[in-house]
């Protein structure tokens, strides 16, 4: 078996260790990298790894996206983050504006935290886009969610593998099913378990 020899590898001072490392102390994966700047698993992988050349192009999206979680989450000593200001906020509706755009295309701003996120948990925020939960949440409010499970009846944001979200309330999970309650008007929600990526509690709203 051919064996490749790993490269130091460094354009603009940051190498692949540097981007090892950074990942670690920010709780983040290779392959949320690689989704966040549009670079399959297997590339983002042996960049990583030192096992590719880099090209300046990409580097300045690696750049650009830890440095936009590094100002959302700023670790500290003992390995846990200590409260900051600003998470990140996604503000795309879906294409049918039933949810929001967590995916590739979603635009991501910064907003101040909610008092109620802990910033150990990874926390961001959405823009209500829609009146489906009115009265509880009306359009172009903001929801503040954590990566918690929720209780039942709370409020929740069910994250979706298609790369969309949704803001309702949150009942049970049950034969393979997640389910949850629409206000506006009263429907019953269900979603297939393999659908769904993250059930997270919205702790604030704003």
């Amino acid at each position: 078996m051919l064996k490749t020899k790993k490269m130091h590898i460094c354009i603009n001072m940051l190498t692949h260790h540097d981007i090892k490392v950074k990942l670690k102390q920010l709780r983040r994966t290779q392959g949320e990298l690689g989704e966040a700047i549009g670079m399959p698993y297997h590339t983002i992988n042996r960049t990583v790894n030192g096992e590719r050349v880099l090209r300046a192009t990409e580097m300045i999206k690696i750049e650009a996206q830890l440095e936009l979680w590094e100002t959302a989450f700023t670790p500290h000593a003992g390995g846990r983050t200590k409260e900051v200001d600003r998470i990140p906020f996604y503000t795309t509706p879906s294409a049918d504006n039933t949810a929001v755009n967590l995916g590739k295309s979603a635009v991501i701003e910064l907003v101040k935290a909610h008092p109620s996120q802990d910033t150990d948990q990874r926390p961001f925020a959405v823009r209500i886009a829609n009146d489906l939960m009115s009265p509880r949440f009306e359009p172009g409010e903001t929801a503040y969610i954590a990566r918690i499970m929720p209780r039942r009846y709370d409020d929740c944001l069910i994250e979706r593998t298609d790369g969309t979200a949704v803001v309702c309330r949150y009942t049970m999970q049950k034969d393979g099913m997640v389910f949850c309650e629409q206000l506006n008007p009263e429907t019953e929600l269900r979603f297939p378990a393999k659908d769904v990526i993250a059930v997270h509690k919205v702790v604030g709203r704003g």
